[in-house]
């Protein structure tokens, strides 16, 4: 018998963070993959409108068991994203953290080489857009 006994273990290992391969090719980094993975889920339960939540480096580490170092290089990375935001707020003293999902989707689509479209609305066919004027 284990020291920590089945029910030991399976507490233990009940909460694993999700990581995403694919965000590797993205971001360029394990670690930055890592903490975007986190911040994904992070975002999806934010009470924030726009999916924006806050986290200490104390947070990162628990999650993600990233050192400061590992993170700091990973939001370094991250922050040359066009689907990464950070903000920080000095009355609070809380770093805020944004994931664009239309702009990860884009790069996502590019990184694998799927055709992408402009999202602007294009004209009906055999029409030509005048500017309301006929």
């Amino acid at each position: 018998m284990s020291f920590l006994g089945r029910d030991g273990l399976k507490r233990i290992l009940a909460h694993p963070i999700a990581f995403h391969p694919c965000l590797v090719d993205v971001t360029g980094s394990v670690n930055a993959a890592i903490m975007l993975s986190q911040a994904i889920y992070w975002s999806t339960r934010s009470s924030q409108s726009d999916g924006s939540f806050w986290k200490e480096r104390k947070d990162w580490s628990e999650a993600t068991r990233l050192t400061r170092w590992e993170q700091e290089a990973a939001r370094k990375l991250l922050r040359n994203k066009p689907f990464w935001s950070e903000r920080y707020d000095r009355l609070r003293h809380r770093q805020y953290y944004r994931v664009d999902f239309d702009a990860l989707e884009e790069a996502l689509l590019l990184e694998s080489g799927a055709p992408t479209f402009p999202k602007e609305e294009k004209p009906p066919s055999g029409r030509r857009k005048t500017n309301g004027r006929e």
